[in-house]
């Protein structure tokens, strides 16, 4: 059935290595079940040298020839760290003679910076989309910030849609909460993102959205309209975000459906930030369900920042080692004792595996099918 193997390029080492995993096993699956091999889908290494002076070198360790290459780029990895690494892996594979080289990004850095607000400001998401470009044949993200990034491509660039993914989910394994439900946008464009409004009408449910521009008085939460706030009282409501840096819109959003008159109130995330943790916003809602581009349990990637709400997990003896400021960054903990890595998620917080749905994606574009059953 392949015309050309398919090389799935994931660093062992890096944060990112389960999910990477997971999606080579989600790719195999389905070369075998449409009559290929296992061995038509490698499992390839990217091994990250380290210098004293902090300086890195990646390089791709398995054969790349005549292959489609599947380049699994870490999400953990601090914002800048993540672009370099990006960089040189790219340059990597131009050299490599292969047969077509698709990047896949779980989750895009720098996203938000599409549009400069202020002069001097760069369009730094452009700039990414520059050295994927000059290196990628076809690119994969998932529910991307703004859907007119991928005007910044001259390469095919496809976002995954969110809801169809959450929807199976919930149906499977919270059915209940799909009984009474209105869907809530955490601001005006989370619900134009990606078609969600498409696949949320598909369903039949109604929708509402959290306008953060229509003040009236208040705290903060209660500050924010709700438009379409008549179809919330008495229903249960599904906030619905594309990212949660530290969670201040969803408190304010939940603030806001809960005035309304909402019944219970669920969250969903696709991307996982939380560099305040879980605690700020857990009691503020029923279930925060979280998809795992980023990996869960964490406070995420090397050097990320870290604050006091994140470090009220870590045991007494963790925390008395770490500088006495607002702010301390992972890596002040990475040299300590590894304790940190049994921190649990509160019970209310929930994380869908996504893998599978970049393994389809991934096999489609592999095998020349279309995207269009699993994107529209």
């Amino acid at each position: 059935m392949l015309d050309y193997k398919i090389s799935v390029i994931v660093n062992p080492e890096g944060q990112a290595r389960d999910f990477g995993h997971k999606v080579h096993n989600s790719i195999q699956d389905r070369v075998v079940e449409f009559g290929g091999r296992e061995e038509d889908v490698e499992l390839n290494r990217l091994e990250v040298q380290y210098f004293p002076d902090g300086e890195f070198l990646p390089r791709i360790t398995g054969n790349c020839r005549r292959r489609n290459c599947v380049y699994i780029h870490d999400s953990n990895l601090h914002p800048g760290v993540w672009f370099t690494q990006l960089d040189f892996v790219n340059d990597a594979l131009k050299g490599s003679s292969i047969h077509e080289k698709l990047i896949c990004i779980p989750y895009f850095d720098f996203s938000r910076q599409d549009n400069p607000q202020r002069s001097r400001e760069p369009t730094s998401a452009k700039d990414v989309a520059k050295i994927i470009n000059d290196s990628h044949t076809k690119g994969l993200t998932m529910d991307v910030h703004n859907d007119t990034i991928r005007g910044f491509f001259d390469i095919p660039f496809f976002s995954l849609p969110i809801f169809p993914t959450l929807h199976e989910y919930l149906e499977k394994n919270y059915p209940k909460i799909l009984e009474n439900l209105v869907v809530v946008g955490a601001d005006q464009t989370a619900l134009k993102r990606n078609k969600n409004r498409k696949h949320i009408n598909r369903y039949g449910y109604d929708i509402a959205i959290i306008d953060k521009d229509r003040k009236i008085t208040g705290d903060l939460g209660e500050s924010l309209g709700v438009l379409g706030a008549d179809r919330i009282p008495g229903k249960d409501v599904l906030l619905l975000d594309d990212m949660g840096a530290t969670g201040g819109s969803l408190i304010d959003g939940s603030k806001a459906v809960k005035n309304a008159g909402a019944r219970e109130v669920y969250a969903w995330v696709t991307h996982g930030l939380f560099t305040e943790g879980y605690e700020k916003i857990k009691d503020h809602f029923d279930i925060i369900f979280i998809g795992n581009t980023i990996k869960q349990p964490l406070v995420p990637g090397e050097g990320i920042r870290i604050t006091k709400y994140a470090l009220k997990g870590f045991p007494e003896e963790i925390r008395s080692q770490l500088p006495n400021k607002e702010y301390v960054f992972l890596s002040d903990i990475l040299r300590l004792q590894p304790p940190y890595r049994d921190f649990k998620l509160p019970d209310n917080v929930k994380t869908i595996s996504l893998e599978d749905r970049y393994g389809d994606a991934i096999f489609r574009i592999c095998t020349d099918q279309s995207l269009s059953e699993i994107i529209d």
